[in-house]
């Protein structure tokens, strides 16, 4: 559900009410003003100004006006911009102000201004704080794209007033790239979330079938002799690490390699560069945990600082030539991004080191040109080299735009390696239409033998030719005991390109939204297709055929799948999610059930509870046929002291009846000044049996590996 929200809320697209509600107006002015004082209080000077209101619902009921009244004032000075927020409310006290990390806006009240900066329709900024304060930032691409990855240094408070509550927003220009104070201005669109009856409302008029687009938001007006984006960014840290390998002592791992330098150069509005010396990429947010029954490895979020800047310009590209978790250990890197006009750019390198000591180059650069009003051409390229080997990919790809949502795209890669007389191509079409109440797509892919781009991109295997299609038809009744309904057909082919092991199947699948915001869903998956089961030549398997992951021998296997999951209404205090699902597994059988409790306990503490239990049996491959179970508990508390403070801690039981172990991830964050945080990470995984001559005994009461890690940062800027 946040994810839903968070793509819907976000800079969605705009075109009607204005000030005062005079119905036709796009556009509102900036007056300039001395830097008023940040404190949620929204004095005189804000008054003076001709506010944003008569926002509109885009849920529950799409179209008509907001059930509580929103005014929006804009103010600037030469060095930021300063939005304020009047938040009207016939029942102050039910307002939704949990205290909570940053970028967390679960379960709360909350309102955002988005910000397109160059007016170029495609790309924005977007700047939100909850009722309590909390502060949410991230960016929009291609006119549709959400990335809550970035995190701006910026002011903002809150105050609660007998009438509601007010907001204030003081957004440095030196803090953000754009255009300047441009004769056509720069788009702009407010949001407010009040979540008690689930309320989303925006300044300008969309549909959710239209979703968010940049394109469409109103104009802001009036900037005149505002500064330069040109500044430095620079954000040295120190790190240390202390380990203690199952009940051994404590190890200190603290030397000068944990210190490191970030830099941001920005000389103009036009281009960025970012520099990184000896970087930390500790992951202060653990992985969780997964139970991967494929044969495929799993794909993780890319959550390291360095990689995530310039980040959604490669995400554009329809295949994945980019997936910069392969880059393990950089010891240095940097990267150039930019904007001129209807181009973008980027261009990463970083110096690897992998766990054998070898260094590798990694290069990526990709540039995506805007054409006409909605349609773009991307070209992207990556490199990973050392003394031994190398290997090169380049693609291109275009995507057609017309009306508010149908998109045509294109795709075309191919890799180079030394050792392959080849240079295998891949290929990606989808179509992609809407009306009404329907849509759809119908696509085909096409990925040569050898087609490996997994060097430093993501692919899970190759020497496939697919077709696919896809029809939804979505309905949101005013009325009645369902407010959301959607109802989705599937259907795919695949095979290798010269024709073998062909492979078909579908699945309808519907999910429903109740008048109470209950939601629940189900479907089934049927199908026949051949697992790619990889030999293993470290063991003298040998397979007939070759993709990206070695040599493999097919198994054939017909099945099904069949689902249903409940949500409870995520307003309450306890939130309870089921979903349940029985089908085929290979030759056997398998059962799945998956389970997540969260107890809001007050409104800086809550607590989840999480299980996904898999039951497989008469799966030849698997403990030899016999039942097995694979279970994963996880339970993680949030505690936020303040805004500034918070802790969390995750525990984990992963059982796969061979290995079971505990793991345990604690972490403390303190954003002591702007941009600046301390970080203490615990680390540790606690194996429950270990094998000894005379048989396995229970040792769980034992430490494990531990780990422990600071990070300190300290973020100044120089103008």
């Amino acid at each position: 559900m946040r994810t839903w929200f968070l793509i819907l809320l976000l800079g969605v697209a705009v075109s009607t009410d204005y000030c005062c509600g005079q119905s036709g107006q796009e556009v509102i002015h900036a007056y300039p003003s001395d830097s008023p004082q940040i404190d949620g209080i929204l004095e005189a000077d804000w008054f003076k100004t001709v506010p944003a209101q008569g926002l509109l619902q885009i849920r529950p009921n799409e179209g008509q006006p907001a059930t509580q009244e929103t005014r929006v004032y804009i103010l600037y000075s030469r060095e930021a911009l300063y939005v304020g927020f009047c938040c009207l409310d016939t029942a102050p006290d039910s307002i939704a102000s949990p205290v909570q990390r940053r970028d967390n806006d679960d379960d709360s009240d909350i309102v955002y201004v988005g910000l397109d900066t160059f007016h170029d329709h495609r790309n924005a900024y977007y700047f939100g704080v909850t009722a309590a304060g909390v502060q949410v930032d991230g960016t929009f691409s291609n006119e549709d794209v959400s990335d809550d990855t970035w995190d701006g240094v910026w002011e903002s408070a809150v105050a609660r007033v007998d009438s509601g509550w007010t907001a204030e927003m003081r957004i440095p220009f030196q803090g953000i790239r754009h255009g300047g104070a441009r004769e056509d201005g720069w788009g702009i669109d407010f949001v407010r979330v009040i979540h008690r009856n689930q309320e989303v409302a925006f300044w300008q008029r969309t549909t959710r079938d239209q979703g968010s687009k940049v394109s469409n938001w109103g104009d802001l007006l009036g900037l005149e002799e505002i500064s330069s984006a040109r500044h430095v960014q620079v954000l040295p840290h120190a790190l240390g690490r202390w380990d203690a390998p199952e009940s051994n002592r404590w190890q200190s791992k603290n030397d000068l390699d944990n210190l490191g330098l970030d830099l941001k150069i920005v000389p103009s509005s036009s281009w960025t560069m970012d520099l990184t010396y000896q970087p930390d990429f500790a992951q202060v947010d653990v992985d969780e945990e997964v139970i991967n029954l494929s044969d495929y490895p799993v794909f993780l979020e890319e959550k390291r600082p360095f990689f995530l800047e310039g980040r959604d310009l490669f995400d554009t590209s329809p295949i994945q030539l980019l997936y910069t978790r392969r880059i393990t250990d950089p010891d240095y890197g940097g990267r150039i991004t930019g904007q001129w006009g209807d181009l973008r750019g980027s261009a990463l390198y970083a110096r690897n080191i992998t766990e054998e000591g070898l260094k590798q180059d990694a290069f990526a650069a990709r540039t995506l040109w805007n054409v006409g009003s909605r349609s773009a051409v991307g070209v992207t390229g990556t490199y990973l080299g050392d003394e031994e080997s190398h290997a090169a990919t380049a693609g291109m790809d275009a995507r057609l735009r017309w009306r508010e949502e149908n998109q045509l795209w294109l795709t075309f890669a191919g890799v180079d390696r030394p050792e392959e007389r080849r240079q295998p191509l891949g290929a990606r079409a989808k179509l992609f239409l809407a009306e009404g109440h329907f849509r759809g797509n119908v696509g085909t892919t096409y990925y040569g033998q050898d087609y490996n781009i997994n060097d430093l991109g993501w692919s899970e295997y190759s020497n496939v030719f697919s077709q696919y299609s896809w029809i939804g038809y979505r309905l949101y009744p005013d009325e009645g005991f369902l407010r959301t309904i959607e109802i989705n057909l599937n259907g795919w082919h695949e095979s290798m390109p010269d024709g073998r092991f062909q492979e078909q199947g579908g699945n309808w699948n519907a999910d429903f939204e109740t008048s109470s915001a209950w939601w629940f869903g189900g479907g089934m998956y049927w199908g026949e297709g051949y697992r790619r089961r990889y030999a293993d030549e470290d063991e003298g398997e040998v397979g007939e055929y070759k993709d990206n992951f070695g040599t493999w021998d097919p198994e054939f296997h017909p099945g099904y799948e069949r689902w249903f999951w409940v949500e409870t209404d995520e307003r309450k205090s306890v939130i309870y999610e089921i979903g349940l699902t029985q089908g085929t597994y290979r030759e056997g059988w398998f059962w799945s059930n998956g389970q997540e409790l969260k107890l809001i306990i007050s409104s800086n503490l809550e607590v989840e509870g999480h299980l996904n239990w898999i039951h497989i049996w008469d799966a030849r491959d698997v403990n030899d046929g016999e039942a097995s179970d694979l279970r994963i508990w996880r339970v993680r508390t949030r505690y936020s002291p303040t805004l500034n403070l918070s802790f969390r801690g995750t525990l984990q039981y992963v059982d796969d009846e061979e290995e079971p172990v505990f793991l345990t991830n604690l972490l403390l964050a303190w954003n002591w000044n702007p941009g600046s945080w301390f970080y203490i990470v615990y680390d540790e995984e606690r194996d429950i049996y270990s094998e000894l001559q005379e048989g396995p005994y229970l040792r769980g009461s034992q430490p494990g590996d531990r780990t422990i890690r600071t990070k300190w940062t300290y973020y100044f800027n120089l103008p």
